[in-house]
């Protein structure tokens, strides 16, 4: 049995010590491991406490936290100040905890403080407590100077407090940087606080690049180790757009990679990099393409002018800027993960989802368009860039019902929109009465209902 007890303390004063577990969880581990019962230990410890000052200290925690008692009552700060008159530096640091937390002695501070410089030198636990009082007391340049020396010696607990020193300026000058370096080697050893602090330098850029996705992992780590992360886990997730919600960006997400579909929605604006904003950065078909151009994955977001209604499309593919064309070939790229889609705002239920019917005519590219779905969905060179058109050419279903029949909707006031290839005419000849002339046009009503307010485009 003296052979196991001592390896018992052994593990107690270098765990704890280190900062990563608390004395219950060690006691447990360290019995299980060995198929030892609680009771054994302490009544061997009743017997023998007297020969050995690691003895005497084991008992006062033993009687402490209530491990194999059965309910015996014992004076811990009796015990720890017997072992601490052996010169024990690690129950001198237990006879400060008793003054600190008032475990059968009356509070007393100056006391405690007095124990922790007596045996900081030898028991890593020690330094750490003055540091934390001297960090409570705003005494920083004080806590900085222990807490270097007892990180510099593995203790995970100083490495998180230290953390929050160049996090929050504390005693030193501002250094997120070193702040996400010291949470990160706390969190990786295991400490609950210092995951949760990780969680949030991911959340917020502080230190590393921002990445929802490693902010969650490790609040969900902190959580399962104890730690209450509930008010950062409960955040309202913010999507940067006025126009669609955290709901309607789960239901694009989920339409372009399936295995989204029960994305968590804390991380959901990682998943949507914002490229545009139109009413920062300009509607026209130039600044558009300057911004997308050769670039995949675009969600193109556009809200309608005057109407609760927005309307957008998703293209996988790159977006290409033509000066001229001169076949189909050059025109047209093909796609079948192309889609359009209609989003009444607060109403998910009546969205309109189209995927591309004939994937070969997906994405258009025209020299005198803008992005074009087709022409399912597309940007008009009238009114600098907030003309759009929707027609019913290649993709499953309409995703608008405007006003007016079709013929008064594709004749009337010219936009002054380029001339379309003989094959673009062609494809779109069942869609329009004989006497239409060559040019696209839309109708003065039908260009009021496609005119847009803003619009988003992000990078999926």
């Amino acid at each position: 049995m003296i052979g196991v007890v001592d390896r018992l303390y052994s593990e107690i004063y270098n765990l704890y010590n280190k900062g990563i577990k608390s004395i219950p969880e060690i006691i447990k581990g360290f019995l299980d491991r060995n198929f030892k019962s609680p009771q054994d230990i302490f009544k061997w410890l009743l017997f023998y406490n007297k020969d050995k000052s690691d003895y005497i200290c084991l008992l006062g925690l033993f009687y402490h936290f209530n491990i194999g008692t059965d309910g015996t009552k014992g004076n811990e700060f009796e015990l720890f100040q017997n072992a601490a008159a052996s010169k024990n530096s690690f129950a001198e640091y237990f006879v400060g905890k008793c003054f600190e937390e008032g475990w059968n002695t009356k509070k007393k501070s100056s006391k405690a403080v007095a124990c922790f410089k007596k045996s900081k030198d030898e028991c890593l636990a020690a330094r750490y407590s003055l540091s934390a009082y001297y960090y409570r007391k705003q005494k920083f340049y004080l806590a900085i100077t222990e807490l270097e020396k007892a990180v510099e010696k593995g203790n995970v607990k100083a490495a998180h407090l230290l953390g929050l020193c160049f996090q929050k300026g504390r005693g030193t000058n501002i250094n997120v940087s070193k702040g996400f370096e010291l949470f990160m080697r706390a969190a990786e050893e295991g400490l609950p606080e210092a995951q949760c602090e990780l969680g949030r330098c991911y959340e917020f850029g502080n230190g590393t690049a921002r990445d929802l996705s490693k902010a969650l992992e490790w609040f969900k780590k902190s959580t399962s180790n104890g730690f209450d992360c509930s008010a950062d886990l409960g955040r309202n997730p913010k999507i940067n757009s006025t126009l669609i919600t955290i709901e309607d960006s789960r239901e694009i997400i989920s339409r372009i990679d399936p295995s989204l579909n029960n994305i968590d929605a804390f991380i959901i604006p990682d998943k949507l990099k914002l490229l545009l904003k139109g009413k920062v950065d300009g509607f026209g078909k130039d600044i558009l393409f300057r911004k997308i151009q050769k670039i995949e994955r675009t969600i193109l977001i556009l809200q309608i002018k005057d109407s609760p209604e927005v309307i957008g499309g998703y293209n996988p593919l790159k977006w290409k800027k033509l000066g001229s064309f001169s076949s189909t070939d050059s025109c047209y790229s093909e796609t079948r993960d192309s889609f359009i889609f209609s989003l009444k705002r607060g109403n998910l239920e009546n969205a309109i989802f189209s995927k591309i019917a004939f994937s070969k005519r997906a994405i258009y590219h025209e020299k005198g368009l803008g992005p074009s779905f087709s022409l399912d969905l597309f940007m008009a060179s009238g009114k600098k860039g907030k003309t759009w058109g929707c027609y019913k050419s290649d993709y499953e279903c309409k995703i608008r019902d405007l006003d007016g029949s079709l013929e008064n909707l594709i004749s009337g006031k010219e936009l002054n929109l380029p001339d379309l290839p003989n094959v673009v005419e062609n494809k779109i000849d069942y869609l329009r009465p004989p006497n239409v002339h060559r040019n696209l046009v839309i109708s003065d009503s039908s260009r009021s209902n496609n005119d847009i307010e803003d619009i988003f485009i992000y990078r999926a």
